[in-house]
């Protein structure tokens, strides 16, 4: 299993490589899909509880939003009949990828884990 710490890492680094391949001159529909997605998966990265950041958001709701947009990427590009097949291929990658990170990783924090103000971690319940 990917911890959520690599989890949030790799969010990271792939929030700059998704912005940086929607400049690479795709259709507009192509480069809206990869910067608006990516842009919404920075804002909800950043508030995600994976031991990086402001921990708003449960990593199980993180997962599930990962996979939608991960399911997303697959739909269009099966869907985008007008694009090259190398460009649909690279969204059902890209979807792929997702759907792969997000099985995965820990959905829920290990046991014992301690919180950022190093009072230990309990869960609700």
């Amino acid at each position: 299993m990917i911890p959520a710490l690599v989890h949030g890492v790799i969010d990271y680094v792939a929030v700059l490589g998704v912005e940086a391949l929607s400049r690479l001159g795709f259709s507009p529909q192509v480069s809206g899909l990869l910067t608006g997605s990516d842009r919404v998966h920075s804002l909800y990265s950043v508030a995600t509880d994976y031991e990086l950041d402001a921990g708003l958001l449960p990593r199980r709701g993180h997962l599930a939003i990962d996979a939608a947009i991960g399911a997303g990427y697959c739909a269009a590009g099966l869907l985008t009949r007008n694009e090259p097949v190398s460009v649909r291929c690279m969204l059902i990658g890209l979807g792929l990828t997702e759907l792969l990170l997000v099985s995965l990783t820990e959905p829920a924090p290990r046991r014992g884990r301690v919180h950022r103000a190093g009072v230990p971690h309990r869960r609700a319940g």
